[in-house]
């Protein structure tokens, strides 16, 4: 995964940084290599070869072997400590496979030097549209 973001002064970039909920101002894009998806198993075990090689078709790896994410950020909940992470909501708006509007967790860890560690997940189904 490879990111890039530009964030406004709300964001946090400080540990212990004051941070509402709501909105915070950021603009960024995240790219996902397609085909380093792979189906699971509910314990975390690879599933199918097959599965994921139809997950690829349906995807267009071919033509669009990069997804780009990325719409809005909402702050849910500021960190207990310095220690801690923040914890957002993040939305994305491309393509239209990765679910537009359905909010994926993600906690933001600043770290010294300016630098942030962003982390988070979310589950997909093939079965779920827009």
């Amino acid at each position: 995964m490879a990111a890039s973001v530009d964030v406004g002064p709300n964001f946090p970039m400080e540990p212990g940084q004051n941070v509402s909920p709501g909105p915070v101002e950021i603009k960024g894009e995240a790219f996902v290599t397609v085909r380093s998806l792979k189906s699971l198993e509910k314990d975390g075990k690879p599933y199918s070869d097959a599965m994921d090689n139809i997950m690829y078709e349906k995807l267009n790896a071919e033509t669009a072997p990069n997804y780009v994410q990325g719409d809005r950020v909402d702050a849910q909940e500021a960190a207990k400590t310095k220690e801690d992470p923040y914890t957002f909501d993040a939305r994305a708006k491309s393509p239209s496979w990765c679910q537009q509007g359905r909010p994926m967790p993600v906690t933001v860890l600043p770290m010294a030097d300016k630098r942030i560690k962003i982390s988070g997940s979310v589950p997909l189904k093939m079965t779920t549209s827009n």
